[in-house]
């Protein structure tokens, strides 16, 4: 992995003073509860070539990755990622998602997808492996299709722990 995230290296140009990467995003799912779910989409800008951030149903811009920082993507790319980072500056590491390990109940995505220029998606052919770094405190698992509701879709999370036993 190369880069940063969140806001923590330059290039990300925050224009929405309400949203912010890394902030909590409400309402909160609750485990056997209310399930909430927040549309995210990257978006790029073919005049200016800044990729777009954009939150839910009505695309509201958040920001903008520069152009600059990806001089090579023009011409296409032959990685796509999509996921999450639990970081701490000390020993522990944090919870990812819910902090649980399962498929049911843990935090996860639903309908990812890539959409073509033409506007149609690659939704559901999607053959992605799945990674983890520290196996011992995160899981990731169910990379499949599932129909129009769940779309492509996978969970992920962890309670996180020592960092000495997440390995």
């Amino acid at each position: 992995m190369h880069g940063c995230y969140n806001t923590y290296c330059s290039g990300f140009v925050q224009l929405n003073p309400q949203i912010a990467l890394g902030m909590v995003l409400e309402p909160i799912s609750i485990i056997r509860g209310p399930q909430y779910y927040v549309k995210l989409e990257v978006q790029l800008d073919k005049s200016s070539g800044n990729w777009w951030l954009l939150y839910g149903e009505t695309d509201t811009p958040v920001g903008y990755w520069s152009s600059s920082l990806f001089t090579s993507i023009n011409s296409g790319a032959d990685v796509l990622r999509w996921g999450g980072m639990a970081y701490s500056s000390t020993p522990e590491l944090p919870t990812m998602g819910n902090g649980l390990t399962d498929d049911f109940f843990g935090c996860h995505f639903r309908r990812v997808a890539l959409k073509y220029e033409a506007g149609s998606s690659l939704n559901g052919t999607l053959d992605a492996p799945l990674e983890v770094a520290q196996t011992g405190c995160y899981k990731i698992g169910d990379n499949s299709y599932k129909g129009d509701f769940w779309g492509y879709s996978f969970w992920f999370g962890g309670n996180g722990g020592d960092a000495k036993q997440c390995t």
